[in-house]
């Protein structure tokens, strides 16, 4: 099949419906004169034509499905023309069929008074040019008549016409099931069942075609193998699909099991202060015993429930709205707290009772922190153009990758701590033969809000802030290896924070440190940045010499705010960014983008014509030695951040509120150094820019550019976000964090499952986020 697109194509794809039709009549008339009242003569014009219209239509659908069959990717002449074939596919196709069976009805009659050989002669001059495979193939996808198709195979049997004719059903039913995506659970039950049905079904198609008699065609029996190579290769594919599905299928963030562990680990975290309150009042009178023991064996009871009802096999189901809503309602850590307190001033415990809310959060905290905090890896796929993709995307914590962290996790709500940065983890998305495609760093906010004096808290940030760059240059086999030699090594990173430093919060009651105040939050991680910025030496890693390594640090810190508060209305009513927080970013955010495109952004805009070179980390990798389709794809990023930057559209978030901060990440592992990125909690917003990056990641790979910032996603794009968001590791991420699945986006949850596909994606995407504090 040509790869070019032809002038007659472009000039068919485009004519209007009577022109079609005059055309096919036209055709009717030429191809009827082939049998002459005198006998067979040959037309070469009339094939000619025959061939056109064949070769169109052939190329039409090769754009639009064939690529389901293993075929060509197409010209980008041809991607021009999409939205122009799409349009004539059906009258094309409908007036194809109608001249195809007018021909097999007209010609057939007259053919049943002509020898063997004659008819053989009629056959052969309607399909002597192109590839027989191909075009009996793409006739049979757009319907047309499958008996006149294989005679001219000399598939003459009716057995094995039947066989091939089933084949072809089986697998473009196959290739559209490939291509669904269901994001509602029940959908997604029947979908799977679905395949399961289906892949069987293929095997068996496959020992039908193989089981064919032999014919005399060649041209039959390549059809034949390439029907079975095509069978084969889309079950291969259904069966990955099938795996990645399921996975999907099973961690269900509205599930009846994920509410009941939620609740058994509040209940858990009651016996847990039980305990400790045991133990530190061992003297209590019997009765006194006996009351404390009641509780305890009520909250041991009540979790024993819990526990057994989430394991039951209906508990992997999403609950009817009206049954969520009741278990929802009914919420545990009051019930907990209400039975704790009745119990510890019943015994005299005043004090304990009065702290009863506070204490059974920090016992909860252990629990979420106590739980395995193991590598997260899943596999995504997705159809692009007909093909599946698939990818590998891990989340690896702290617990894996440092040691110090002794198995135990340190999630958002652990406020108070100062020792292990909150939240820490490393993200990579890798494709299936293993390759990374994009790897980064994130974590919790760099402020730990939770301790009220502020030298402590600002010597909590800046080991918070050493860990994170401990916890790369472990994580580089390279560079730790050349630390531990001695050399100084050069770490080059982006912080990209997600915090909205509005002035609201930062000045009506809560100017100081509180878990609100996401101003004074940025700028302790701004001021632990600088702290751990230049020449450092870490005592975590040693060299071979028993001396702390020595590091370079290059930080470029920014913040762009990607919730409501920042990029949301409010923007018509505060231009200067006075209110959400813009004004008190700028400087830094400036100085960020000139470290990474140089420090000219605004003259090379005006003066983009004459190609001004890019500077900073740029400018430094596009004058290495890369290979040009990689610096090809650096310049477009930084073109777009850059026209991103000048014209303020990040503050607008519209369709694409990640557009800014995605491509500062991509660009910043292109450029071969590290993006570390974050909000407060580093699960929400935090978990979103890790799917934006690595969906834009997986776009620029299977497109060979960078697509537009801010457009509307078309509808296989929004398939595939959906499932890099729902199959990332990051639903996993939140509920190690907070006990439940699901992203918590202030606001933002509306224009997000938009561009996932619609109500349903949305719905898995939220989760139970609600339900708790982030």
């Amino acid at each position: 099949m040509s790869r070019q697109v032809r002038p007659t194509l472009v000039s068919l794809a485009r004519a209007p419906e009577q022109t079609f039709l005059a055309k096919a009549k036209n055709l009717l008339s030429r191809a009827l004169d082939v049998i002459a009242p005198g006998g067979l003569r040959a037309d070469s014009k009339i094939r000619h034509a025959r061939e056109e219209v064949s070769k169109a239509l052939g190329d039409l659908t090769h754009v639009l499905k064939a690529n389901r069959f293993g075929g060509l990717n197409g010209s980008e002449q041809l991607q021009e023309c999409f939205k122009d074939f799409r349009e004539a596919c059906k009258p094309f196709t409908r007036l194809n069929d109608n001249l195809n069976r007018e021909l097999v009805s007209q010609i057939s009659a007259r053919m049943s008074r002509l020898s063997v050989e004659e008819q053989s002669a009629v056959r052969e001059s309607f399909l002597n040019s192109g590839d027989g495979n191909l075009q009996a193939v793409m006739m049979s996808i757009t319907g047309s008549d499958f008996e006149w198709d294989l005679t001219c195979l000399r598939v003459t049997d009716p057995a094995s016409q039947q066989r091939l004719m089933a084949a072809f059903t089986r697998l473009d039913a196959a290739a559209n099931l490939l291509g669904q995506s269901p994001a509602a659970h029940d959908e997604l039950t029947s979908h799977l069942i679905e395949i399961e049905q289906t892949r069987p079904a293929l095997d068996r198609q496959v020992e039908e075609l193989n089981r064919l008699k032999p014919v005399a065609s060649e041209k039959a029996q390549r059809l034949t193998a390439t029907l079975v190579s095509a069978l084969r290769d889309l079950n291969g594919d259904l069966q990955t699909r099938q795996a990645s599905l399921r996975a999907m299928h099973e961690a269900n963030p509205t599930s009846l099991r994920d509410i009941y562990r939620f609740k058994a680990q509040t209940v858990d975290a009651g016996i847990r202060l039980i305990d400790q309150l045991q133990l530190q009042n061992k003297a209590l009178p019997p009765n006194s015993k006996s009351v404390v023991l009641a509780a305890r064996n009520a909250l041991d009871a009540r979790q024993g429930e819990l526990v057994r009802a989430s394991q039951e096999p209906q508990a992997a189901a999403t609950p009817p709205a009206s049954k969520l809503k009741e278990l929802l309602r009914d919420r545990e850590e009051e019930r907990t707290a209400t039975l704790l307190k009745e119990a510890f001033r019943s015994v005299g415990w005043e004090k304990a009772a009065g702290a009863v809310k506070h204490d059974l959060h920090r016992q909860h905290v252990e629990v979420l922190n106590e739980q395995g905090w193991n590598t997260i890896a899943k596999t995504i796929t997705f159809t692009h153009e007909g093909r599946l993709q698939e990818y590998a995307s891990t989340i690896q914590p702290g617990p894996q990758l440092l040691a110090s962290y002794n198995g135990k996790g340190v999630c958002c709500h652990t406020t108070w701590e100062d020792r292990h940065a909150v939240n820490l983890a490393r993200s990579e998305l890798k494709d299936k033969n293993g390759k990374t495609l994009f790897a980064g760093f994130r974590h919790g906010v760099h402020s730990a809000y939770g301790i009220a004096d502020a030298t402590l808290r600002s010597e909590a940030n800046v080991r918070r802030a050493k860990e994170t760059l401990q916890a790369i240059i472990e994580s580089d086999p390279q560079k730790l290896a050349a630390a531990k030699n001695g050399d100084t090594v050069t770490l080059r990173l982006a912080s990209i924070s997600l915090l909205t430093p509005d002035l609201q919060r930062s000045k009506l009651g809560l100017g100081g440190v509180s878990d609100k105040n996401e101003r004074l939050m940025l700028q302790e991680q701004l001021a632990a940045w600088k702290a751990v910025s230049g020449d450092q030496t870490l005592d975590a890693i040693k060299t071979h010499n028993g001396q702390p390594i020595r590091v370079q640090v290059e930080i470029a810190p920014m913040n762009f705010g990607v919730n409501l508060g920042a990029i949301g209305p409010v923007q018509s009513v505060d231009r200067s960014g006075l209110l959400t927080g813009w004004t008190h970013v700028n400087g830094v955010n400036q100085a960020a983008v000139n470290a990474i495109l140089g420090d000219d952004a605004q003259r090379r805009i005006d003066e983009r014509t004459s190609v001004k070179p890019f500077g900073g980390w740029v400018g430094d990798f596009l004058k290495s030695g890369a290979a040009e389709d990689k610096k090809g794809i650096v310049r477009e990023l930084a073109t777009q951040i850059e026209d991103i930057w000048t014209s303020a559209a990040y503050r607008n978030g519209g369709a694409d509120p990640y557009k800014m901060v995605a491509r500062l990440a991509v660009l910043t592992h292109k450029l071969g150094a590290t993006p570390v990125w974050n909000c407060k909690s580093g699960k929400d917003r935090t978990g979103e820019l890790d799917v934006e990056a690595k969906f834009l990641t997986t776009q620029i790979q299977l497109a060979g550019k960078v697509p537009a910032p801010g457009r509307a996603r078309a509808p296989e794009e929004k398939a595939q976000l959906m499932q890099m968001a729902l199959n990332s590791g990051n639903h996993e991420m939140q509920r190690l964090n907070v006990g439940v699945m699901g992203f918590k986006l202030e606001g933002m949850q509306g224009v997000i499952g938009a561009q996932m596909g619609g109500a349903d994606a949305a719905a898995r995407h939220v989760g139970l986020s609600k339900t708790v504090k982030s």
